[in-house]
């Protein structure tokens, strides 16, 4: 049981990680592959803060959901993890 919560505890940081990493990189690709005012580049970069928001949303849901040792319903996790999906994506605005 306790490798089974130190894998779960690993893999729901690495989504977290990734899901806030993913709008940086996106923003590096996005110089680099669309022009500054073109309608795509516009939709790529709001396509990447959603994909990165969803990441984050989903990876912490899951973990509410799934870390405590008393079963729980998605009714119950899902306006804590869109909270501190909020909370996150401000405190990325900020830096």
């Amino acid at each position: 049981m306790p490798f089974k919560s130190l894998g779960f505890l690993g893999i729901m940081v690495s989504l977290v990680l990734l899901g806030i990493a993913l709008p940086v990189l996106a923003k590096k690709a996005q110089n680099r592959l669309f022009p500054l005012h073109d309608f795509s580049a516009w939709v790529y970069a709001l396509g990447s803060y959603l994909v990165a928001s969803l990441v984050v949303f989903i990876s912490l849901s899951l973990f509410y959901r799934f870390a405590p040792s008393r079963p729980t319903r998605f009714a119950e996790v899902w306006i804590p993890a869109l909270c501190a999906t909020s909370l996150l994506q401000a405190a990325e605005s900020l830096s």
